[in-house]
């Protein structure tokens, strides 16, 4: 039969909301039921049976310890608790875990910078630095502008902080 979209509105009018005519939650339902039926010469014993069961061991595992995993008390699916790393800095640390296969992705050099830039300006242990920086941008060009000094302290601060860095090593 061919749903003209005239008719679906007179069709929701008498019949109401689809969800209450939909058949796939029953059918979910009673497959479940299904799977209860070990007995094939009685299914309705063994449906009620399987039934009494689910919900009795339900039931018991509410008063379970909380080491112990139930359908009460489990995480979620995407639950990431206890799953994040802190070692080291903040920046670095795993939060979550990956869906999927790895893709590698190859960045080409203007993008790279500015990710790395994007991270040490990002980082907590990295602001002294950054003051330190911009202090060394005022000394240097005293007579620029405002605009120009931001802009020279956001271009030479990677290379900046890489050499001050190695050189406070050795």
């Amino acid at each position: 039969m061919v749903h003209l979209t005239i008719h679906l509105a007179t069709e929701a009018k008498i019949g109401g909301p689809v969800h209450y005519r939909w058949m796939y939650p029953v059918e979910r339902y009673l497959c479940t039921l299904k799977s209860y039926v070990r007995n094939r010469s009685r299914p309705e014993g063994s449906i009620a049976e399987g039934y009494l069961a689910q919900e009795c061991m339900g039931f018991c595992s509410l008063y379970l310890s909380d080491e112990v995993d139930t359908r009460f008390n489990q995480l979620g699916r995407n639950d990431d608790r206890g799953g994040s790393t802190r070692e080291g800095l903040d920046i670095f640390s795993r939060v979550g875990r990956p869906l999927g296969k790895a893709v590698p992705k190859v960045l080409d050099e203007q993008i790279l910078e500015k990710a790395h830039r994007y991270v040490l300006f990002n980082c907590d242990a990295v602001l002294p630095y950054i003051s330190q920086h911009v202090d060394f941008i005022e000394e240097q060009h005293s007579r620029s502008r405002k605009h120009e000094k931001k802009r020279l302290h956001s271009e030479t601060f990677a290379t900046w902080f890489s050499d001050y860095v190695s050189s406070n090593i050795n």
